[in-house]
């Protein structure tokens, strides 16, 4: 399976429509589509990012192929170099991927 594969499995066992799934992330239609295609090599960091949020995944699965699908996200929250991985992730975005981002969390807190 690869990545337009698995990220189309993991839509639809979330039983989420390529639209419903670009609207929660804030990108169109056309972007999942292009993943899902394979037209996409790789994602931005972002777009991935957000997928793997929404679809509680784990990035390594969706990019990689490898481990389970489902995100263990507590293990992650209790993971004590995380905030510093943020931090390092969100200092190497452009202005344009930190206004995505911010744009995402806006999203997700009226949730």
């Amino acid at each position: 399976m690869n990545l337009g594969q698995r990220l189309k499995y993991a839509r639809q066992c979330r039983k989420m429509t390529q639209i419903e799934l670009a609207e929660r992330i804030g990108v169109s239609r056309g972007v999942i589509t292009n993943i899902e295609l394979n037209k996409v090599e790789t994602p931005q960091p972002i777009v991935t990012a957000a997928l793997c949020n929404i679809l509680e995944i784990a990035p390594d699965w969706l990019i990689y192929g490898e481990g389970e699908m489902d995100a263990h996200v507590s293990k992650a929250a209790e993971d004590p170099d995380m905030t510093k991985e943020l931090w390092n992730a969100i200092n190497s975005m452009s202005t344009e991927e930190k206004m995505l981002l911010l744009q995402i969390m806006r999203l997700k807190n009226r949730e």
